[in-house]
């Protein structure tokens, strides 16, 4: 994690996985090159990509001295990727940003002003919009009111947050960390998947305060088959992201859980395994959807307000049904579409 010998500090160091990423990585990389704060880099981590992003990677390093491109050999995944990165940076403070989503001309002044205003604060994150694969709006992030009331959040409320709400405040893709926060923390765990970021921010929360401007700074592209869509379609057993919320409760979180935001959390694994249970009935795999209905308590969903209860009890009561009766196309196509919506 510490600077590489030799190299002159720079404030901001923005790393950059990318992985077959030709279709949307010149606006990207674009919207990051004319960001208004002028003191920074952009390291593009190239995760062995195989169609024609690395020819893209190579014109925009050879027009521009502050993206220096680093080539893996063998694909690691998207967190490796990142460590390799994060451990190439001279920046004092640490972006992470996606490949395919689209960026503020202010974003790195913004975060970075506010850092540098806030010396307690470890990391700082902002909000995004989200756009379709052609680029048009259709959402936005709205921080929750207990998050938004706060300005700068210490261990407790992000704990709690995340316990009610899941993670939709805290975005990677908007993060600015302190070198010095991820020195202290560790590397990203990449045995996490896709939720090793989750687990990064328990871990900066647990040791810094942290801050989530209200400005929406990003556009968050969804709903194209990146990781995170394939993932949400395909997915037959539990979400990673109790995983990691398990991991830090056992480590000493659940002492600060607050009644109602272990309620909710319990309603979300709830409704994550009525998910997994649809996804399996959609694949005619009836058997495993009857053991992962078995371990669904609908008390459990009827004690929260922070899930859609009614919404997941008929579907807990439908799949019931379901996987006692041969195979249907029909409710199986009807829960494919629906996939993701629980």
């Amino acid at each position: 994690m510490r600077r590489p010998a030799g190299d002159v500090p720079l404030a901001v160091s923005v790393v950059v996985p990318v992985y077959n990423a030709e279709r949307f990585v010149r606006e990207s990389l674009d919207s990051i090159l004319a960001q208004r704060f002028s003191e920074f880099e952009v390291i593009v981590m190239d995760d062995a990509s195989t169609d024609g992003t690395p020819e893209i990677l190579s014109e925009y390093e050879a027009r521009d001295h502050r993206l220096r491109v680093h080539r893996q050999n063998l694909n690691k995944g998207i967190f490796a990727n990142l460590n390799d990165g994060i451990a190439l940076a001279r920046g004092e403070l640490i972006a992470f940003f996606h490949a395919d989503d689209v960026y503020h001309p202010d974003l790195l002044s913004r975060e970075t002003d506010y850092l540098r205003n806030h010396r307690e604060v470890g990391a700082v994150f902002c909000l995004d919009r989200f756009i379709d694969e052609d680029g048009r709006e259709f959402g936005r992030v709205e921080l929750p009111p207990d998050i938004r009331a706060t300005p700068v959040l210490d261990h407790p409320t992000v704990l709690n947050g995340i316990l009610r709400h899941q993670n939709v405040f805290i975005r990677g893709e908007t993060s600015l960390v302190r070198r010095q926060v991820y020195e202290r923390v560790g590397p990203y765990d990449p045995s996490f998947d896709l939720r090793a970021d989750l687990d990064m921010w328990l871990r900066i929360a647990s040791a810094y305060p942290m801050a989530v401007l209200p400005d929406y700074l990003v556009w968050y592209r969804a709903g194209h088959d990146n990781s995170s869509a394939r993932y949400a379609r395909q997915r037959t057993t539990p979400e990673l992201w109790f995983d990691v919320v398990d991991r830090h409760l056992a480590d000493g979180g659940r002492q600060l859980a607050e009644p109602d935001a272990l309620a909710a959390y319990q309603a979300h694994r709830a409704a994550d395994l009525l998910r997994v249970a649809a996804n399996q009935y959609v694949l005619r795999r009836r058997q495993d959807a009857r053991r992962t209905l078995r371990r669904v308590d609908p008390r459990r969903v009827l004690a929260s307000k922070r899930v859609r209860r009614m919404r997941l009890i008929v579907l807990w009561a439908g799949l019931s049904v379901l996987v006692r009766a041969p195979w249907a196309s029909p409710p199986a196509k009807l829960l494919a579409r629906r996939s993701g919506g629980t």
